[in-house]
């Protein structure tokens, strides 16, 4: 994944799922017309701008725990690993599901749904 395909991916996904939701996708317009009213489009964007885009981040932050641009990361365990009783031996490799973690519902109340207030 070189980067840009996952950051394609992410643009991608979080323009459709804000498209299906008009009211989110209306209030991140008003806020980014907002902090660049008046802009002319030949500035730098600055770090303190970013910084007011808070529903617009929240909205791309819900986008990507719903549509995770790498859905899974694998590593190769360089040493015993003892999980309960269990031992994963030096070289096993392991991978972390990061998309299903992102849909538990024991950490996320209503996971499936776009909730970016969370």
């Amino acid at each position: 994944f070189e980067g840009h395909d996952t950051t394609a991916s992410a643009i991608s996904w979080s323009l459709f799922i804000l498209s299906q939701q008009p009211e989110h996708m209306a209030k991140c317009y008003e806020e980014i017309r907002e902090v660049f009213d008046g802009e002319n489009g030949d500035e730098y964007v600055t770090q303190q701008q970013i910084n007011e885009l808070t529903h617009f981040s929240k909205c791309l932050k819900e986008c990507m725990r719903l549509k995770t641009p790498i859905p899974y990361i694998g590593r190769q365990l360089h040493k015993d690993v003892y999980i309960d009783e269990h031992r994963l031996p030096k070289g096993t490799t392991i991978s972390f599901m990061i998309d299903s973690l992102h849909r538990l519902e024991e950490f996320w109340d209503e996971p499936n749904e776009f909730r970016p207030e969370r």
